[in-house]
């Protein structure tokens, strides 16, 4: 779910500008004495559609769906808002300055937020994320309001929440299965110019065979992958194969090209010994972060079915929240479905949960709040308390209570053994 709107500008953003939300302040929450106290309330988007919204801030894709463009370039910001129930028409207002004295990193006010984020967490499964445009800075509003700003503010937050949805994916269940309706990871972006393009020579039984392989058509892509597998020789060679990874660099049509992105990634699934480290560390490192989220998308194919052949080096630089979305997003499925198996891989989130960096700590605390809900048995709850504790010392609310959230789920699964036969001594 989105709520699309307009907000009022109180901290570096301009009329035009756009704020995706990574929390929202219920700002008249407290306590009226002699002089009002109070009590913040806070709520937040949902983990999966927050991280693609700070994707699409840092990337700017959601420019080119502005129909009528200004002379000046609007720009997206994730951060947070402050919401409540009264219109603050000035910054001279004693409302204007217990928001900016209280709430000082709000970026832009708005009424009703708030509300939508705190029914949307009663709902579990809900993706919900508050967009909004910045039609006036407060002071002056009445006169913005004429000149059209509430309808570009508008459009632009539109703009930029339309192709977040566009881009989203929704999850997979826990059997692997793609969605219903599988949703953007695979979505059309323009194609890089490559020095390699005129080097470029195309195979005849390659384009023939991927032809009917479209964008999200998974069935034609795995047809495709068999074909291709059919050829290896008694000795375990395949030419075929060797030529649909050149299209990589595809450079004369893009559907061509993706179709070819799909065949790659269903022959992994059907033949995982073709899918060495060298392949997949050229894919890691590719500078299109396309390439990058085939490797990734590789990688959570290979988890589900054929770990050993994934180089856990290359897949944790994947899984990195510094990374594109697209590559970070299948990256970390990849290592969360291979947890119960191999339980180090949790101390790898543990350790993020240390790391200076904030955005690091709260992908990390989503990446553990996920395997709570889906595999508590697998995590020790007073690891997570101890964790709990540091990030309340460190002051980091989000992380925090996206800690203190997931504990008692843990709490009350039966904790799983990773070894059923060997005594303690025997592992110690």
């Amino acid at each position: 779910m989105f709520f699309v709107g307009v907000a009022g500008g109180i901290k570096d953003v301009t009329i035009g500008d756009v704020v995706a939300c990574t929390k929202i302040y219920g700002y008249a929450s407290g306590k009226d004495e002699s002089d009002f106290k109070p009590r913040p309330e806070v709520e937040h988007p949902t983990g999966g559609i927050a991280e693609r919204a700070r994707a699409e801030v840092k990337k700017g894709g959601w420019l080119k769906r502005i129909r009528h463009k200004s002379s000046s370039e609007p720009r997206a910001f994730a951060g947070p808002l402050a919401s409540g129930e009264k219109v603050v028409a000035s910054t001279k207002s004693a409302r204007y300055s217990l928001i900016r004295s209280t709430y000082s990193d709000a970026l832009a006010l708005e009424m009703e937020g708030y509300g939508f984020l705190k029914a949307a967490r009663e709902n579990p499964g809900v993706e919900a994320l508050v967009v909004r445009g910045v039609s006036d800075l407060l002071d002056g509003k009445s006169v913005a309001d004429t000149r059209g700003s509430q309808e570009l503010a508008a459009q632009h937050a539109s703009a930029f929440a339309f192709e977040v949805l566009a881009t989203f994916e929704v999850p997979r269940d826990s059997s692997g299965k793609e969605p219903s309706v599988p949703l953007g990871l695979r979505a059309v972006f323009p194609i890089q110019e490559s020095s390699q393009d005129a080097g470029f020579e195309n195979c005849p039984k390659i384009d023939s065979i991927i032809r009917n392989v479209k964008i999200g058509a998974w069935d034609a892509a795995r047809e495709a992958a068999i074909q291709i597998l059919e050829s290896t020789d008694e000795f375990g060679k395949n030419e075929l194969f060797g030529a649909l990874l050149t299209y990589h660099e595809y450079p004369y049509d893009e559907d061509i090209r993706w179709g070819a992105i799909q065949t790659i990634e269903s022959f992994a699934e059907l033949a995982p010994w073709f899918i060495d480290r060298g392949l997949l560390a050229r894919m890691a490192k590719h500078p299109d972060f396309t390439i990058r989220s085939s490797a990734a998308c590789i990688c959570m194919s290979l988890a589900q079915f054929a770990p050993d052949r994934i180089p856990m080096d290359l897949l944790f630089k994947l899984s990195s929240p510094k990374e594109d979305w697209y590559v970070m997003a299948p990256a970390t499925a990849a290592l969360k479905t291979m947890a119960r198996k191999r339980p180090s891989i949790l101390q790898y989130f543990f350790m993020q949960l240390q790391s200076p960096d904030a955005d690091v700590r709260e992908h990390a605390a989503h990446s553990l709040a996920d395997i709570a809900q889906r595999e508590p048995e697998i995590l020790d709850p007073k690891k997570l308390e101890q964790e709990l504790a540091r990030l309340e010392q460190a002051n980091d609310r989000t992380a925090a209570r996206i800690m203190s959230e997931a504990i008692p789920r843990v709490k009350k699964a039966k904790r799983r053994k990773q070894f059923k036969y060997v005594s303690t001594a025997v592992r110690n």
